[in-house]
């Protein structure tokens, strides 16, 4: 039987560009608007659980937050943000481990730049892979 909705992940943290954050969830949300089937349940997720300040300052909250490690395991796809702040994410230890898990269930992990990429754990090799 298949899925009711696509369940896509957005890996967020602080100092991302707000685009990598608002366009590809407008974008999904136009999709359902305009009738997608099975519609795209979108959800922010960050190492804390909490929101982020985005690279342009604009803090960007999360309904009832999400921390990376409380994502189901296999979602359908794991969107993970580039840009400026993507460096210290890489490195952040926590945020990366928190990560990795949805990355190896996710059907298709996918950078929303070229940075995002470079943060994605698994590196560019597999950013973008279907299953």
């Amino acid at each position: 039987m298949a899925d009711a909705v696509r369940r896509v992940v957005l890996a967020a943290y602080d100092d991302a560009p707000i685009l990598d954050i608002v366009c590809p969830s407008g974008a999904l949300d136009a999709a359902n608007r305009f009738g997608a089937a099975p519609p795209y349940a979108l959800g922010l997720a960050t190492a804390s659980g909490r929101g982020v300040l985005s690279s342009a300052v604009i803090g960007i909250g999360i309904g009832g937050g999400q921390r990376l490690a409380e994502v189901p395991a296999r979602p359908d796809t794991l969107m993970v943000v580039g840009g400026i702040g993507h460096e210290r994410a890489a490195v952040d230890g926590e945020s990366v481990k928190q990560v990795r898990r949805p990355v190896t269930g996710a059907r298709r992990v996918s950078p929303v730049t070229s940075a995002g990429a470079a943060a994605c754990p698994t590196g560019p090799a597999r950013a973008g892979a279907r299953r």
